[in-house]
């Protein structure tokens, strides 16, 4: 039964512009899937699935990329190369220009990397802003986001 929900999903994902749980849920449902918004998010994880901006700003899940060496990407990878546009630094803050839309979400997977480097980040709607623990630190930290980027 998962496995025909996943494939479902997969066909669903590569045949609309699924924007959000609730649609991926309702368009399962239609296809007399029993499902939940919960068990529709267990999905989404499991299968990789990633959110990126579309062409007209909105936001639809895709499948997971795959690198240029035909290697899987990783969630954190896929996010920081999806998402960022630029980077600067100064002193011991790094800022980074993102998609718009996109700033908190590589916030939260740089806050959940444990870079040991990194004391913290904030960020708005196009803009993070990485804290480096010190500013020894910034070069090691451009270095290790902008090998996630290329």
């Amino acid at each position: 039964m998962k496995k025909n929900r996943h494939r479902a999903i997969l066909d669903l994902i590569t045949t609309f512009s699924i924007e959000t749980q609730s649609d991926l849920a309702a368009r399962l449902q239609e296809m007399n899937y029993d499902v939940t918004q919960a068990t529709v998010s267990r999905d989404i994880k499991e299968l990789g699935l990633v959110k990126i901006p579309d062409e007209t700003g909105k936001h639809k899940y895709i499948l997971p990329l795959q690198s240029t060496a035909g290697q899987a990407l990783t969630r954190f990878e896929r996010v920081m190369r999806d998402s960022i546009v630029s980077i600067d630094s100064t002193q011991n803050m790094i800022v980074i220009k993102t998609l718009p839309g996109s700033a908190q979400l590589v916030g939260s997977v740089l806050d959940h990397s444990k870079w040991e480097e990194i004391m913290g980040t904030i960020a708005g709607d196009d803009t993070l802003l990485v804290i480096a623990r010190d500013e020894a630190r910034v070069a090691e930290l451009l270095r290790r986001i902008g090998q996630k980027i290329k």
